[in-house]
Order: C-alpha cells, then sequence, then structure tokens
C-alpha cells in the first residue's frame, strides 16, 4: 500500500486500519520501546512543570479554546 492509496480511505476505513495495525503490534513477541530521547523530553517537561514555569489546561479549557 502507498500513502496515495491511504489518501482514499475514509476516515472510518482509515481508523480501522490503525486499529489493526495496533493489535498487531501489540500481538508481536519483540516490546515496542521508546527511544532516549523521549524519557529526556518528559524528564524535562516534568521540571518545568514542578518549577511552575508552564500553563496547563483542563480538558474543558483546551475545547473550549478550540471553539473561539
Amino acid at each position: 500500500m502507498e500513502l496515495h492509496d491511504l489518501k482514499k480511505l475514509s476516515s472510518v476505513e482509515k481508523v480501522q486500519a490503525m486499529e489493526m495495525l495496533w493489535e498487531e503490534l501489540n500481538a508481536a513477541s519483540t516490546p515496542i520501546t521508546s527511544p532516549d530521547w523521549h524519557q529526556d523530553i518528559l524528564a524535562e517537561r516534568g521540571q518545568l512543570l514542578e518549577a511552575g514555569k508552564v500553563k496547563t489546561l483542563s480538558l474543558a479549557e483546551l475545547k473550549a479554546l478550540k471553539n473561539k
């Protein structure tokens, strides 16, 4: 399958394809691991959050921003 084939799929078909891929990845004998840089970024963001240097939003606040 090529990218142009994926673009022809409906939104429902794309979600179904993602679900099938996710099931296959979960069934694989080799565990999926995140790269080391993911942990580095999470640690950095955690430090910024603890230091009060970032603003967080609730899901309701985020949805309200989206609807403006």
